[in-house]
């Protein structure tokens, strides 16, 4: 007997935000029964936010790799790179001042290229009940194309790296959403108390989403992780230093 394989499902909750996404995935748990056909299902809740930000008059700042403005830089560099005449005296292979100019032009694309392959694409958490908290960072490279619309902001994303941290539950004392002084800035953080006084573990280091998506996020993982599933979307951090 043919069973349909569970789907999944992607939300934007926050429409002024649209980089943060929700994805729901059904993960079957054991065998199906043959006689009652069913089997044990979980539910498996991923928070993605992407490294960008729409501010509130919709212009987008980018976060992830490429724009107009980079790609020319790295048109302008490559082309110069193989058009200046010192690169004639670079092929005979003589130690001069030719030579070096030459191979920092060469070698500036390359490392502009590096960089910007390495990009933080988005970062993740996915709560576990029972289990523990996953973090993961996505690298790769993040192109503009119209005709490869992966997220919201009409971006090819190509992911060629990922890292995760997992965090046992016997490790997390609590998840809390507080602020911090920067400079001259006060910024919100969701971070993960471990026991035993050995420190926080921050989510969301790189993309850095403001304190709406923290705020949802920060609900959601309450909810799953600690069973909280009383209306506290009211619950505003209205003094710097305060946590929940």
């Amino acid at each position: 007997m043919h069973h349909s394989q569970p789907t999944r499902t992607i939300t934007r909750p926050l429409v002024n935000h649209p980089q943060l996404e929700i994805i729901s995935t059904p993960v079957t748990i054991g065998l199906v029964d043959n006689e009652t056909n069913s089997s044990d299902t979980l539910l498996q809740v991923e928070y993605r936010v992407y490294n960008y930000k729409q501010l509130d008059g919709g212009r987008i700042i980018r976060g992830d790799g490429w724009n107009l403005l980079t790609i020319l830089v790295f048109i302008g560099l490559t082309w110069t790179a193989w058009s200046r005449a010192q690169w004639n005296g670079a092929l005979a292979w003589q130690w001069s001042e030719q030579t070096v100019t030459a191979f920092l032009w060469i070698i500036s694309p390359v490392i502009f290229l590096k960089h910007k392959c390495n990009a933080v694409l988005y970062e993740t958490v996915i709560p576990l009940p029972s289990l523990g908290i996953q973090l993961s960072v996505t690298k790769g490279v993040s192109i503009p194309s119209l005709l490869c619309p992966f997220t919201s902001s009409r971006r090819c994303l190509i992911p060629l790296s990922t890292s995760y941290t997992f965090i046992p539950l016997s490790d997390i004392s609590t998840v809390i959403l507080n602020q911090a002084l920067t400079r001259f800035t006060v910024r919100y953080y969701l971070g993960i108390v471990k026991k035993r006084g050995e420190g926080i573990v921050l989510a969301f280091h790189a993309t850095r989403p403001g304190f709406q998506v923290l705020k949802e996020i920060y609900h959601g993982v309450r909810e799953l992780m600690f069973g909280e599933f009383d209306d506290i979307s009211n619950a505003v951090l209205d003094t710097p230093g305060k946590q929940r």
